[in-house]
């Protein structure tokens, strides 16, 4: 049986997780803040999850997934219309938006694997605390994320200076204890021209922060790290158009307590080429991470 088509998933000891614990689970989801904003993505993934829970797991098809949950009728063709894909791929990265987050010490993952609309249930594995000496005690969170903000906005900052001037990115990584950031895949509004520019937004932001190789930037697609190796920023965003203007919003996210650390919108005239709006965005945005304070 394909991963797709698993109902549950299990704990080591073989036994199902039960329901109600994944039910508690996608309450959580369901009540933060990404997915109160979205009311599509909530309600699909209610649906799938409920569905899976039920045993229909193997009924969970575009078409259903359209007409149940995405306020379509008997007519919706899957083939002629891609809102289930679309949707299925927005939902994806808001969900690995929220573990990174909000979720990260969150005890059950509820994932979306490609290739289907059958959501995937795991524990997450337990991981001790190390134990630090007194001479190198954790300060308080707040004061680690602040920490954490003036770190990474230092970094940023040299990016814009030239951070080879200072010897290279080894150096560059123990003057500024290690921070680290990962881009997530930017969200569309449902309009083609939305999602070509989305499409290519965290790889030009990815090539203007590794390019001078003076801030770690974590690779796409995990969503679980080792307790040490987790990026201390995640950068999204969201992309929409209306009345000949494109807007692109990016916020800057602290993964030691989910709290927005920076954010700020960006407009360029929906006529420019896509990859000129790409390219004039992500220089934007990395001139204006050096800025924040």
């Amino acid at each position: 049986m394909s991963r797709e088509n698993q109902p549950r998933s299990r704990l080591e000891d073989s036994s199902p997780i039960p329901g109600h614990l994944v039910r508690a689970q996608l309450r959580r989801i369901a009540i933060s803040e990404d997915f109160q904003r979205c009311d599509r993505s909530r309600r699909f993934l209610t649906y799938i999850v409920e569905e899976t829970l039920a045993g229909r797991g193997e009924r969970l098809k575009a078409f259903s997934v359209a007409t149940s949950a995405l306020d379509r009728d008997d007519t919706f063709d899957p083939q002629a219309d891609p809102l289930v894909r679309i949707e299925a791929s927005q939902l994806r990265r808001r969900l690995e938006r929220y573990y990174l987050t909000g979720g990260r010490n969150d005890p059950i993952v509820i994932d979306l694997p490609k290739g289907g609309y059958v959501p995937a249930f795991s524990l997450r594995p337990v991981q001790s605390v190390p134990v630090q000496s007194s001479g190198s005690a954790t300060p308080p969170n707040g004061r680690r994320g602040v920490a954490g903000v003036a770190a990474m906005v230092s970094v940023i900052a040299c990016l814009m200076i030239g951070a080879h001037a200072f010897g290279g990115s080894d150096r560059m990584t123990e003057m500024f204890g290690g921070s680290s950031i990962q881009i997530l895949p930017f969200t569309p509004a449902n309009d083609d021209r939305s999602a070509a520019i989305a499409a290519g937004m965290a790889d030009e932001l990815t090539q203007a922060l590794t390019r001078q190789g003076a801030v770690a930037v974590f690779g796409r697609g995990a969503v679980e790290y080792a307790r040490d190796r987790r990026p201390s920023s995640v950068l999204t965003g969201s992309v929409r158009t209306s009345a000949g203007t494109v807007r692109v919003t990016a916020s800057l996210v602290d993964t030691a307590n989910g709290t927005y650390i920076w954010t700020q919108a960006y407009d360029r005239p929906i006529t420019e080429p896509v990859l000129e709006t790409q390219g004039a965005f992500a220089a934007s945005i990395v001139e204006n991470l050096a800025r924040a304070e």
